[in-house]
């Protein structure tokens, strides 16, 4: 077990384990591979495979020599092994989605109501060879990330080495991100219920159905959110593995096993709203995708909880004075965060079940999140103004979280009217989501609508985040200053 001194929690035992930064690095790369792979797929681009290709490597290679920018440079041999190792476990990850490329469609199939072959017998005879070299290009990849990365990399003193766990907790948190972009697009295109069956896709094999199925908007959207989910569980679950491994305190550990618990359970959410709104109708689907949409929420902020407290920042702060500024500030950070999770439920009973009181209260109730989120923003800076001495060191981590809650909650306000005037002139986008058997005749949402309701869905998440890290730190310091 790694424990860290008090005096200096960014100095760490000066031979660390090489499987822990590959792990870390690994899922980094695999969440970058991932974003680039989605976006240059969307239907709408309708991007050639061609060009989609080099763009998704592009994107990969990019990330791997950032990430290779904290493998310290000096020993070659380690640092080409982490390289090699996180390459190709980012690799194995986009199997995953490698598998959409390399399944065989069926002969014959009508739109929504294909049914491709399961498991192996849907692949194309070159999927052996392309799945090769795809974790040869992983590796590949990942050699030249570190190579480059690490020359470019921070200095860092003898005996100071990079907190591997506190990274992984960020790349959990980076991962959490596409999965509610892609919620929020499933919502706002009513594409719920555009895949049947789960965990199965149409019968086939989730990580084995065809691409060429896909073309679908719906079908997409909604299909590339649950596989953005298996990659969010299993970056928890090394997330919590680290913690565990690395991490004294016992309730830290406790809170990162209830985050892997809570991902579970946001898959099996998502799963019954799928299997009963098949098997019910739609609207008793609804209750589900509520409990489930909120959860992501709570989930997200979790995960950023967990970051900070494991951060070398939130560690090293030591006893201080008491001061005037750390009770104001956690008096509005705690506001704030009470309102945000009143305003959350609304907004999502709203877009799920589209009830009207809901959309206005919800309108309301944002001059009273803005003014307290404000407010916090602003009872933040000055308590980081303030921070002196044993407190100290985490003035700038508190200045930089108030000004991206100002930055953050003034878009939201903005995005929050834009998506108003938005469903009040789209008849669509009042009706429940319908029955995949209704979605080849459904209305569809004008793209502009749908774009403005997602952003308004992802930007609140990131205002809830925020004021997260400003309702967590301003505990810390005011606990620390009694």
């Amino acid at each position: 077990m790694i424990r860290l001194p008090t005096q200096n929690p960014n100095i760490q035992p000066s031979h660390p384990a090489t499987l822990t930064p590959v792990i870390v690095l690994g899922f980094a790369l695999a969440v970058a591979m991932w974003v680039g792979a989605f976006i240059t797929h969307i239907p709408a681009l309708n991007l050639d495979p061609a060009l989609a290709g080099p763009i998704v490597l592009g994107c990969w290679a990019v990330a791997a020599v950032i990430a290779g920018r904290l493998i310290p440079a000096g020993n070659w041999r380690r640092t080409l092994l982490i390289g090699a190792g996180a390459g190709l476990l980012s690799a194995l990850l986009g199997l995953l989605i490698l598998g959409a490329q390399i399944a065989k469609p069926p002969t014959s199939h009508t739109g929504l109501d294909a049914l491709p072959a399961p498991g192996f017998e849907g692949l194309r005879p070159n999927a052996a060879g392309a799945a090769l070299g795809f974790l040869a290009a992983g590796v590949a990849i990942g050699l030249l990330g570190a190579a480059i990365g690490s020359r470019l990399g921070t200095r860092r003193g003898p005996g100071q080495r990079v907190d591997w766990p506190f990274r992984m907790t960020l790349v959990c948190a980076a991962s959490v991100i596409p999965l509610v972009v892609t919620g929020g697009a499933v919502t706002s295109t009513n594409s719920g219920l555009a895949i049947r069956g789960w965990p199965d896709s149409f019968g086939a094999n989730m990580f084995l159905y065809p691409i060429s199925l896909m073309s679908h908007p719906a079908m997409f959207l909604e299909h590339t959110h649950r596989l953005f989910g298996t990659l969010c569980g299993l970056t928890t679950l090394a997330t919590a593995a680290l913690v565990l491994r690395s991490e004294s305190r016992r309730w830290v550990k406790r809170w990162a096993i209830g985050l892997f618990v809570l991902v579970c359970i946001q898959g099996v959410l998502g799963g019954l709203r799928v299997r009963l709104g098949l098997e019910v109708g739609s609207r008793s689907g609804q209750l589900f995708a509520l409990f489930h949409g909120v959860l992501a929420q709570l989930f997200f902020a979790g995960v950023v909880a967990l970051a900070a407290f494991v951060s070398p920042a939130y560690r090293a702060i030591a006893p201080g004075p008491s001061l005037a500024p750390l009770r104001k500030y956690k008096a509005l950070a705690t506001g704030a965060m009470h309102a945000l999770w009143v305003q959350l439920v609304l907004g999502a009973i709203y877009r799920h079940f589209h009830t009207p009181h809901a959309l206005w209260t919800h309108a309301a109730f944002s001059i009273v999140v803005l003014g307290l989120v404000t407010g916090a923003a602003y009872g933040g800076g000055a308590a980081a103004r303030a921070l002196d001495g044993g407190l100290a060191p985490a003035r700038r981590t508190v200045s930089r979280v108030s000004v991206a809650m100002l930055v953050v909650v003034t878009l939201q306000f903005a995005l929050g009217w834009a998506a108003l005037a938005a469903v009040l002139s789209s008849p669509a986008q009042n009706e429940l989501p319908p029955s995949p058997e209704g979605l080849a005749t459904m209305a569809p949402i004008p793209w502009w609508e749908a774009a403005i309701t997602t952003a308004h869905q992802a930007n609140g998440a990131m205002v809830l985040v925020t004021t997260t890290l400003a309702f967590v730190w301003s505990r810390r310091l005011w606990k620390a200053s009694k």
